[in-house]
């Protein structure tokens, strides 16, 4: 990755550029933030980091990024201090998005106490992937979608 990140961060205007991911993918999103100043950083059961030193200091500032994860997940405690180490706990309380709407107190970090699809257990996977995010019935919305636009349009 060093050499074609290095290769393409001279064309990239990274100033509005949102990134994001879902677990391991969210932490990458932070690694690109630590380095160079992004529009915002959007994290879905991320970061998942025993350590978090490497969260302490980042180029984009701590007010452009949020979080949401499920709080049944195993990690939920581990993506909390992550959050903590990056800063985005001081914007704000932890809102459980079933029990509050957008803007959910402007806070930057969500959860979610909601049932997965196919698989009551997927926690950790039922807040970015298809498979297991649950669906408004019977218009067959993801269930997180407001949460989705939140974190990416505020």
């Amino acid at each position: 990755m060093g050499v074609i990140y290095r290769a393409r961060q001279r064309h990239a205007n990274w100033t509005r550029i949102a990134v994001g991911g879902h677990s391991q993918g969210g932490g990458n999103a932070v690694m690109i933030a630590k380095h160079e100043l992004v529009d915002r950083v959007v994290m879905l059961s991320a970061v998942v980091d025993t350590t978090n030193d490497w969260e302490l200091t980042h180029v984009t500032p701590s007010q452009r990024y949020w979080g949401l994860a499920h709080d049944h997940e195993p990690n939920f405690g581990s993506i909390l201090g992550g959050w903590g180490s990056l800063g985005i706990t001081l914007f704000g309380p932890v809102v459980t998005v079933e029990t509050g709407s957008p803007p959910y107190e402007f806070t930057h970090t969500l959860a979610t106490d909601v049932t997965p699809r196919r698989n009551g257990s997927q926690f950790h996977a039922s807040t970015a992937l298809d498979r297991y995010t649950p669906l408004n019935h019977p218009d067959g919305t993801p269930t997180l979608a407001p949460a989705w636009r939140y974190m990416m349009s505020q």
